[in-house]
């Protein structure tokens, strides 16, 4: 397709021609890119391109094609177009991000275009500053106005432009009320972007003919960006990129020097070149792999055999049935008592290299949840029983205490028993959890809140002396998730070293008849 020069804007805007060839590409996003800016031309900056790279043009076309569907859709059935692509570095995200922010206030009138980004400085330096690029090769330039964070039509500056706000919590309602004819919502580095932004950007979707892009480096394995490409992957048209197949990717040197260093299927790489997510994120504390894998390990082992007993027989379900392959592992259990009212109240068992939570409570108060503890230990004869004992666990705990039965109060505040690695108990005991996945701990296959909770936890460093530390309750709580109850519940069977059954002195014995779980599992404390 031939493209008009670019002109001077009294004869730009006047021009029938270009009006008409311009409204010409309304479902054609595509078309429009290629028609618009000097591909080829001597002189410009595009002199030695050949217009958009093949997944680019993959993604206009899908745009177009989901544009005009939706203009047919007398009925509004199919809702809102949701798309976007998790891409290596290099790969030309953000200028399609501004092709289509071009085309669409080319093509459509009074449209709502709000684009945004992790940080001010990303939409300022890198999305906004892109944006200016494009718009000064574009073919109808003189028709907009580019400023720090709007670009707007001369002729409707009120009502026809695009907007750059940065995403915050504290003022999450800027994306709300967005419910204009042509909304079109773009995320870039939606990996970074809170998922309360995109909780609150949902409810502008309900308007008909919405258009939602996200797009980002997959620098995370939770949050929403992740979750598009997986638990709402059939309401999303994804696309991974992979920088060695594009053409923007001006790279080629460094991404061989990661290669050799990294290797194809480290995190490092998966993120930074080959547009997938890693297995655990930067700041994720227990990847997601582990996690998969216990769950295999407990599929494998029981089926749905354990499910079966606990619902047939509740409390006493494993006291005659012997759980781990080791017959001298210690029953664990571990009570996680909550603090607030939209939480639970979880117990669960460990026997060596297993977890189930065996029985969780909303809505219990300190006796109701006392006397149901005191059932399953009554009935299993756990050889210890560890309780959060901060807050309103201290009352179960001592309730539970005058009874008779083994506590042992968890307080996860204290200084942690390796002090060279963890800052505090809490971090060491999700450690210790981390560890006894890796050496094949099984977890059950069939709950989710478990797995959810397995992996939501981030952490860092803290100290002169750089101790991991587990991210707070009150933490996650700020990023929207839940608390890792049924997670705790496991974690604090860590606590502590448990003695194995049959006692100190019987270790010998122990080794020889269950040596190959040993050998599995290193011999560590953590597998028992």
């Amino acid at each position: 397709m031939s493209r008009r020069p670019i002109t001077s804007v009294s004869e730009a805007v006047l021009s029938d021609d270009l009006l008409r060839k311009v409204a010409s590409f309304r479902y054609d996003p595509l078309g429009f890119v290629r028609f618009a800016f000097p591909w080829g031309v001597a002189g410009t900056e595009l002199a030695e391109k050949d217009g958009p790279d093949i997944w680019q043009a993959e993604f206009l076309t899908g745009l177009g094609k989901a544009v005009r569907e939706r203009d047919g859709d007398v009925a509004g059935a199919l809702g809102a177009y949701l798309a976007g692509a998790a891409t290596g570095h290099g790969t030309g995200k953000s200028t399609l991000v501004c092709w289509v922010i071009i085309w669409a206030l080319s093509v459509w009138v009074d449209p709502q275009i709000i684009v945004t980004a992790n940080t001010k400085g990303q939409l300022s330096s890198t999305t906004w500053r892109e944006l200016a690029k494009w718009h000064g090769l574009a073919v109808n330039s003189e028709w907009f106005t580019w400023t720090g964070t709007r670009l707007i039509h001369k002729g409707r500056a009120s009502t026809h432009y695009a907007e750059a706000i940065p995403w915050s919590k504290e003022n999450a309602q800027a994306f709300a009320g967005k419910h204009g004819r042509r909304l079109l919502l773009i995320f870039d580095e939606a990996s970074t972007v809170d998922d309360e932004i995109w909780t609150v950007a949902e409810g502008a979707m309900t308007t008909r003919g919405a258009v939602w892009l996200v797009f980002g480096n997959p620098t995370k394995n939770t949050g929403r960006f992740r979750e598009c490409f997986r638990q709402f992957r059939a309401r999303w048209r994804m696309w991974q990129v992979d920088s060695r197949l594009t053409k923007a990717a001006t790279n080629k040197a460094q991404i061989a020097q990661w290669l050799d260093d990294y290797g194809e299927d480290s995190d490092f790489f998966r993120v930074r070149v080959r547009g997938m997510f890693p297995r655990a994120s930067t700041s994720q504390f227990i990847p997601q792999d582990l996690v998969d894998n216990g769950q295999r390990e407990f599929r494998r082992r029981f089926g749905s055999v354990l499910h079966e007993r606990l619902k047939l027989m509740g409390p006493g379900s494993f006291a005659d049935y012997q759980v781990d392959t080791n017959p001298y592992a210690p029953k664990i259990f571990g009570l996680d008592v909550a603090r607030k009212e939209d939480d639970q109240s979880v117990l669960g068992m460990r026997v060596g290299s297993v977890f189930m939570a065996l029985e969780k409570w909303r809505g219990q108060n300190t006796p109701q949840l006392t006397a149901r503890v005191a059932d399953w230990i009554s009935a299993e004869r756990p050889d210890v029983v560890f309780i959060d004992a901060v807050g309103v666990g201290a009352g179960v705990a001592d309730l539970l205490e005058e009874l008779g039965f083994p506590i042992e109060r968890v307080h996860s505040g204290m200084t942690a028993l390796d002090t060279r690695r963890y800052n505090n108990r809490r971090t060491e005991c999700w450690g210790n959890l981390k560890e006894w996945l890796r050496a094949g701990g099984a977890v059950d296959h069939q709950d989710t809140e478990l797995s959810l909770d397995l992996i939501a936890p981030e952490y860092g460093y803290a100290g002169r002396l750089e101790k991991e530390q587990l991210e707070t309750k009150e933490d996650m709580r700020s990023r929207g998730l839940p608390s890792t109850d049924t997670a705790d519940a496991l974690a604090y069977t860590f606590y502590m070293p448990v003695a194995f059954r049959e006692g100190v002195g019987s270790v010998v014995k122990r080794l020889a008849q269950a040596g190959q779980a040993s050998r599995q599992s290193g011999g560590s404390w953590m597998s028992y």
